[in-house]
């Protein structure tokens, strides 16, 4: 019988990635397919790097602040 492979270091599942930036897990893996987020495989792992993670973020867009007449 196999063991569950063990955490890596500086990198997240799927779902933890998905946690920790507060969106779904099906919109992480449609940033995957999509190509803006980059993720591996270890094994039968997914993973995304703390460095891929933070690319990520680095390249959604600013919002512009939107201000209401007085």
């Amino acid at each position: 019988m196999r063991s569950a492979d063990p955490p890596i270091k500086d990198a997240d599942s799927v779902e933890a990635f998905a946690v920790k930036h507060d969106i779904s897990r099906a919109k992480a893996y449609m940033e995957i397919r999509a190509g803006r987020l980059i993720a591996r495989k270890v094994g039968t792992r997914t993973i995304i790097t703390r460095e891929d993670g933070e690319a990520w973020r680095r390249s959604l867009p600013a919002l512009t602040p939107v201000t209401t007449p007085p």
